[in-house]
């Protein structure tokens, strides 16, 4: 990729999302917004991040199965977050998940195959419930945009998983447990500073 095609992606990633906010916006264009939604904001990026890294090794179509029940979770929290009334709550909860799932990948835990699937599916509600409480996390009213958003997900977390199924020794596993520990040590600082905001 030349210096310039970065720079064009920099800028598509930067530019504001009001850009396509007018009322005959494409499903295109939507759709885009929503992935700019996901790609730009850690708070939902990082915990993707950290599932993929957990997700099963065994072959391909179980990291599909995988990619599938975060997908699903993160409609379940969509929808759900129209019963939430506590949105402060939802991001404590996020955080402290944050924070679970990057001591799985730095321990490197070797979880049952049987709670792999209602992990994600966790991982990912949460994940929605979060973007739900945000104006811009209404499915009903904002479709383009939710498609965009679970889109983007997925294929993140399908990336991640792939290199994290195939780079699994040596260094590479310490590289991966190293980003675990970052992940979790991010949760924690955010844990501490919205117990600072409360009291």
């Amino acid at each position: 990729m030349t210096k310039r095609s970065l720079g064009l992606v920099a800028s598509m990633l930067a530019a504001p999302l009001e850009a396509h906010a007018h009322g005959d916006a494409s499903w295109a264009h939507g759709v885009v917004d929503g992935a700019r939604v996901f790609a730009s904001s850690l708070q939902y990026l990082f915990p993707v991040l950290a599932a993929a890294l957990i997700a099963r090794r065994a072959s391909r179509a179980s990291l599909r199965n995988d990619a599938l029940s975060l997908i699903g979770g993160i409609t379940l929290g969509m929808l759900g977050s129209y019963a939430v009334t506590d949105a402060l709550a939802v991001v404590f909860a996020a955080r402290i998940q944050l924070i679970l799932l990057g001591l799985i990948v730095l321990t490197d835990l070797r979880l049952p195959a049987a709670i792999i699937s209602p992990l994600f599916i966790l991982a990912g509600a949460l994940v929605g419930l979060e973007h739900g409480v945000t104006p811009l996390g209404d499915p009903v009213a904002e479709p383009k945009l939710t498609l965009g958003f679970a889109l983007s997900s997925a294929a993140v977390f399908t990336a991640v998983g792939l290199i994290s199924q195939r780079f699994r020794t040596g260094w590479q596993r310490i590289a991966i447990r190293v980003v675990g520990s970052w992940l979790a040590a991010i949760g924690a600082i955010y844990v501490a500073s919205l117990i600072k905001q409360i009291r």
